[in-house]
């Protein structure tokens, strides 16, 4: 039964479709807008000027209010199409046209062997936080320097409401006292996109008294998964990666069935 609560956790990702044009931004909602995280190398978007921080406001004519506003812009278009992108950096405002590449084309976007670990954690963006304070929520800069131990799920599987959540309650309780490690959840979406939006997961993890950030993964827009889980090589939820001091990923797996051994190494690479 376990294998096919696993196997039905993580088969549907295969069956999302991706935009087949894209513009190579990661898009988070931040401060009441939608900023960009993070361009891809060599795409659209880093070629059109973008980079990091700049406040996204429309794509293609479309305004951008959120962050999957940016997928919604793009659907349907294809590689070679050009859109115009205008944008905010400080209190400039800047525009320019971008001329669509197809996704295959693009290094960044191969995912990562799954379930491999002994890497340099790449990095990862979260929003629509609950639980952090404000300017303080997890991200790869904010938690340099501490183990960090991230729990990907849905709020819709099965898994995670059987194994995932309660097992992360028990770690959490268990590190609660330990200021040197981070612990959050990220809604690592790759089916039903209208039932797991950003505002359900904090409700779900709330129902098992979790205390810890939770926040919703972000994507490269129109991917068909999240970015956790194409850097990592997740194979589906609920799933836990623990990264140690130096930024190295040392746990990459399905969450197990006990907190013994997520707090087990965590408490190893405190020392």
């Amino acid at each position: 039964m376990r294998r096919l609560l696993l196997l039905l956790c993580a088969l549907p990702a295969a069956a999302q479709e991706a935009n087949p044009a894209y513009l190579g931004v990661i898009a988070v909602e931040r401060e009441k807008a939608v900023v960009v995280a993070e361009v891809i190398a060599g795409s659209p978007a880093a070629a059109a000027g973008l980079v990091a921080g700049d406040r996204l406001l429309s794509v293609d004519g479309k305004e951008i209010r959120r962050a999957a506003d940016v997928d919604r812009a793009l659907a349907g278009k294809k590689p070679g199409d050009e859109v115009r992108v205008a944008w905010r950096r400080g209190e400039a405002g800047s525009e320019a046209r971008a001329r669509l590449a197809g996704r295959a084309s693009s290094e960044a976007l191969k995912p990562r062997k799954r379930g491999e670990t002994k890497f340099e954690a790449p990095p990862w963006h979260g929003y629509a936080w609950a639980n952090a304070e404000e300017g303080k929520e997890p991200s790869p800069e904010t938690t340099k320097g501490k183990v960090v131990v991230i729990h990907a799920f849905q709020s819709w599987c099965p898994e995670c409401a059987r194994r995932g959540f309660p097992v992360m309650k028990q770690v959490e309780d268990e590190l609660k006292d330990a200021g040197d490690v981070v612990l959050c959840h990220l809604q690592t979406v790759f089916e039903g996109a209208k039932e797991n939006t950003p505002e359900r997961g904090p409700k779900e993890a709330a129902k098992y008294g979790i205390k810890a950030p939770v926040g919703f993964d972000a994507r490269v827009d129109g991917a068909a998964q999240s970015l956790l889980m194409d850097r990592f090589g997740m194979a589906g939820t609920s799933w836990t990666i623990v990264i140690d001091r130096k930024g190295v990923v040392r746990f990459n797996g399905f969450t197990p069935a006990d907190s013994k051994t997520i707090v087990a190494l965590v408490q190893d690479l405190r020392k």
